[in-house]
């Protein structure tokens, strides 16, 4: 495996010769007319290099990159876009202030009487 990367450094797959021709034979993993190693995406169903820029790092895969790629992963994770989670967080957040203002025990606490 390859060390960790840190800024704006791309990680490369690393995977030995036995896992490179099992991926090849599978059509996990294809190399391109430039010589680049590719990796299938099982969910958009694309080809895109085995790299960091487009597959997230993960120490538990044999070649150290997720199995989604990150635009499905991103497109997973947050349906409504990455916006919509923070809307939903100051959302949540202003429920919980309203609630304990609304609270005798938690207002009481917070008035001071000179």
């Amino acid at each position: 495996m390859s060390a960790r990367v840190t800024g704006d450094q791309v990680k490369l797959a690393v995977v030995s010769e036995s896992l490179l021709r099992k991926r090849l034979m599978s059509g996990k993993f294809h190399i391109d007319e430039d010589g680049t190693i590719e990796k299938r995406c099982p969910r958009c169903k694309d080809y895109w290099p085995a790299d960091s820029e487009f597959f997230y790092s993960t120490g538990d895969k044999g070649d150290g990159l997720t199995s989604w790629c990150k635009a499905c992963y991103i497109e997973w994770r947050y349906p409504g876009g990455r916006g919509s989670v923070d809307h939903q967080v100051r959302a949540d957040a202003s429920k919980k202030a309203e609630f304990h203002e609304n609270e005798p025990h938690y207002s009481m606490a917070l008035t001071t009487e000179d």
